[in-house]
């Protein structure tokens, strides 16, 4: 059978009082957190207030100075939207005449390679037949 030691008095009490002390501090955690959620709702009260006040006054501007700044914003929605038109209608163009002149530069390699080679293919053909052809003397009449 195990021996049970006996508990120093000091080490219980020291264990209690810690004890008490963090259930004084959890319990102030508590109440703040309530605090801070009772501030948060208070702010997102404000807002929706904000909000409300903020969208009746665009759907009803009273203000010569709030109509001008919905009018100088029209205009920049429309100056954006011609802009975006006219770039798009560039890259359009841009790219179809990309397309229409662009070619590999391999492929024009391989082509010049070839129309050269060709040309040197036709040249020592007509070399050979001019050698061909001066091997045989032909009577002159």
């Amino acid at each position: 059978m195990p021996v049970k030691k006996e508990a120093n008095p000091n080490i219980e009490k020291k264990l209690i009082e810690n004890i008490v002390a963090l259930q004084k501090i959890e319990t102030n955690l508590a109440e703040k957190f309530d605090s801070l959620s009772s501030q948060i709702s208070q702010l997102l009260e404000l807002f929706e207030t904000s909000a409300k006040t903020f969208s009746q006054t665009l759907a009803n501007p009273q203000s010569g100075k709030d109509r001008e700044l919905i009018d100088k914003l029209d205009e920049l929605i429309e100056q954006n939207r011609k802009i975006t038109s006219t770039l798009s209608s560039i890259e359009e163009n841009t790219t179809k005449t990309n397309e229409n002149f662009q070619k590999p530069i391999i492929e024009e390699k391989e082509e010049m390679e070839e129309s050269l080679s060709s040309s040197s293919e036709d040249e020592s053909k007509e070399e050979n037949s001019e050698e061909s052809e001066s091997q045989y003397t032909y009577p002159k009449f």
